[in-house]
């Protein structure tokens, strides 16, 4: 069963029941996703328990969503994650049901949790985290009973800042602006919630913005 929802698009994806002829029908489900009703959908989507692959891809609360599915144990799981939140905090945005990135904060920066914020969780949730991509923006884990000797990498190891240079200014226009830092300052006022303590803190304030360099 994969599934995605995305801020804008709110859409869920999931395999339904194999046809007579052995072939899967995949069935498009619309909405918008919350830690409230993302078990209620994977129920509904008549899956459970033994999941091949579960994607979280939602422009938003990917972390509290991911904590709150309790209904399946995806052999693999991926998740989005925000490379300008660096590799070394563990972070997330604060939860809000109704968040959407684009109407979060103009720069479209602001959304999600950093890479080794989804690894703690993961690996609360019986999860080993194998690596990221390339572009920067999906983490890689599989279950611990099927890990075996698959590489497993740190986070700080396996960050890799994003290519996607889709950063956008207060009218909407893109601004193709591709440094770590310069993006960070983009969202210097915006606030964070460290995962291991429940500490709440701005952008600046977490990583040393406020000594001027702004």
């Amino acid at each position: 069963m994969g599934s995605s929802s995305t801020a804008g698009r709110n859409t869920s994806g999931s395999s339904a029941a194999r046809g007579s002829t052995g072939a899967t029908t995949l069935t498009a489900v619309s909405a918008f996703i919350t830690r409230e009703n993302i078990d209620g959908h994977i129920k509904a989507a008549g899956v459970g328990g033994d999941i091949g692959l579960l994607s979280v891809d939602i422009d938003g609360n990917h972390y509290w969503v991911l904590q709150a599915i309790e209904s399946g144990r995806p052999r693999i799981l991926v998740v989005e994650y925000n490379s300008v939140f660096g590799p070394e905090h563990a972070i997330t945005i604060p939860y809000d049901p109704a968040f959407v990135r684009g109407k979060a904060h103009p720069s479209h920066l602001y959304f999600g949790a950093s890479l080794r914020a989804l690894c703690l969780l993961a690996s609360a949730k019986g999860y080993a985290f194998v690596g990221s991509n390339s572009a920067g923006n999906n983490a890689f884990f599989v279950r611990e009973d099927l890990a075996g000797a698959l590489p497993r990498p740190s986070p700080q190891a396996a960050w890799v800042e994003s290519r996607f240079r889709d950063a956008r200014g207060a009218r909407g226009e893109l601004l193709l602006v591709s440094g770590h830092r310069d993006r960070l300052r983009m969202i210097a006022d915006c606030v964070v919630v460290s995962v291991p303590d429940g500490r709440c803190a701005t952008v600046a304030e977490l990583f040393g913005l406020e000594d001027g360099s702004r």
